[in-house]
């Protein structure tokens, strides 16, 4: 267990955390439902997803996120026929065009928070 092996451990889940896998959907039937289980399931862990400070004057700041390249026309990767929530169950969310903007939305408290010193970032995806 990585937990027992570090003083400190930040998640944030990616596309495949996300999954829903059909011996999952009695517990989790969409990915909404497995990304606040797994939330809960890090609170319990001692796992921090949220904004915490290493010491007097460094914070890590785990950013939620999906993959959108909407906003890069120069970006020579997003090939429209590869998807990254094949397992992913959005319900009424178009999985290309809302779910950034929900993952995005999660950041917004922490974003707003009087943080000093050092600021350290990341995210699932780049």
């Amino acid at each position: 267990h990585l937990r027992y092996k570090f003083r400190r451990l930040f998640f944030v889940p990616g596309n495949h955390d996300l999954w829903v896998h059909s011996d999952e959907e009695k517990q989790t039937p969409d990915s909404f439902a497995k990304l606040f289980c797994l939330l809960k399931l890090c609170d319990e862990l001692d796992v921090d997803v949220g904004a915490a400070p290493l010491c007097s004057d460094v914070f890590v700041v785990p950013l939620f996120s999906w993959y959108n390249a909407w906003f890069d026309k120069f970006d020579p990767f997003p090939d429209p026929s590869r998807k990254f929530h094949p397992g992913c169950k959005w319900g009424r969310l178009d999985p290309d065009l809302q779910v950034w903007k929900f993952f995005l939305s999660l950041n917004e408290a922490r974003l707003r928070l009087p943080y000093h010193g050092s600021v350290i970032t990341f995210s699932h995806f780049l």
